[in-house]
């Protein structure tokens, strides 16, 4: 499987929920990272501490407005199990043994998360800020680290990247969450979630914001709305401008991908999803080469090694002479906002904005 694997697959902790973690030490610190690879790398590194890796794609399916920690995980295990990363049983498991030691700060003298600029992260630092931004922590340290480079790894893209040594030697540069960035936070998290993206917007165009890689990471999640002239999300976009290349393999067509932008982080598991997506429908935009259907199994992990092209269609889409809007069923989440059918909102990038499906641009 192409690298990197930070969110799949899902690999739960536990069966079942348990009634209460372990008390920890005070003396002891939670560090929660943005996935499987940074704790594996901070295990290996000799970083003292209770690891916890937050396990979701947030800028994949649901995350509507209203429902608290517990509900929201019940919502979201129901949509990951869908989509084939483990069984609902196993991934509710998970998130909720995560939430209930997120709600034992009061057994940690510090809780530090260590996360990276892009859009999968980002969403996730707002999802856990959002949360302690109502929790009195009184002794309890809350800290952060979040980088977009290292000097050490060029063409830096993330933590997993980084070796055990370099890990280690990134322990205690973290710095205070202040009450700005916690503010920020809930109000990043609530506009992610409202089913009007207007504040979303407005932040993604903010400047000087106290988190400092959150505006260009919301930019990134306006483009997961379909493109006012071409009817697709700029994955998807970029997707069939790559296979107008030529022929070529899932896999090595996502490690492609993964050259043309850093701060709209793609999972291999979202990245296969959207490509199978391409391949199905009434108006197909991607076809396989060996000729048969789609893999329908969960996540199409056979998919990989199998070989795309365009279809006609495609070709007139990646060439910018097509407008898909109307002729491809769409039922998606982009936050809080469903897209359905002929999608409302659709992302004007030349402007910089979102229009309303019925607004024609300016």
């Amino acid at each position: 499987m192409p690298w990197p694997r930070r969110a799949h697959p899902l690999r739960p902790a536990c069966t079942a929920p348990p009634a209460r973690q372990p008390r920890y030490s005070a003396r002891m610190r939670l560090i929660i990272t943005n996935g499987d690879c940074t704790t594996e790398g901070l295990q290996e590194g000799g970083v003292a501490g209770v690891l916890l890796p937050w396990r979701d794609v947030l800028h994949d399916g649901p995350v509507p407005a209203g429902p608290g920690l517990d509900e929201l995980a019940e919502i979201r295990a129901g949509y990951l199990a869908d989509r084939g990363w483990a069984t609902y049983e196993e991934t509710l498991a998970d998130f909720r043994q995560r939430n209930a030691l997120v709600r034992q700060w009061a057994d940690f003298e510090e809780i530090v998360l260590w996360f990276e600029h892009d859009l999968y992260d980002q969403l996730q630092i707002l999802e856990i800020l959002a949360h302690f931004a109502g929790v009195p922590l009184g002794a309890t340290r809350l800290r952060m680290l979040c980088i977009d480079r290292h000097p050490e790894v060029p063409g830096f893209r993330g933590l997993g990247q980084l070796s055990a040594e370099q890990m280690k030697a990134l322990d205690g540069q973290e710095t205070p969450v202040t009450e700005a960035q916690l503010a920020l936070a809930a109000r990043a998290w609530a506009a992610f979630r409202a089913h009007d993206p207007s504040d979303l917007l407005a932040l993604a165009h903010a400047t000087h914001l106290p988190l400092p890689f959150l505006a260009p990471a919301l930019r990134s999640a306006l483009e997961l709305h379909p493109d006012a002239r071409r009817g697709l999300p700029r994955l998807e976009i970029e997707t069939l401008e790559l296979a107008a290349r030529g022929p070529c393999t899932v896999g090595q067509m996502f490690l492609d991908h993964q050259q043309l932008e850093d701060v709209f982080f793609v999972g291999d598991g979202s990245f296969l999803w959207r490509v199978l997506e391409l391949c199905a429908g009434r108006a197909p935009l991607l076809r396989f080469t060996d000729g048969a259907p789609p893999p329908a199994e969960p996540l199409g992990m056979s998919a990989w090694n199998r070989e795309l092209a365009l279809t006609e269609l495609g070709r007139s889409v990646a060439d910018g002479d097509a407008d898909v809007a109307g002729q491809r069923d769409y039922d998606r989440w982009i936050g809080g906002v469903h897209l359905q059918g002929r999608p409302r909102w659709r992302w004007d990038a030349q402007a910089g904005a979102l229009r309303c499906a019925s607004t024609s641009p300016s």
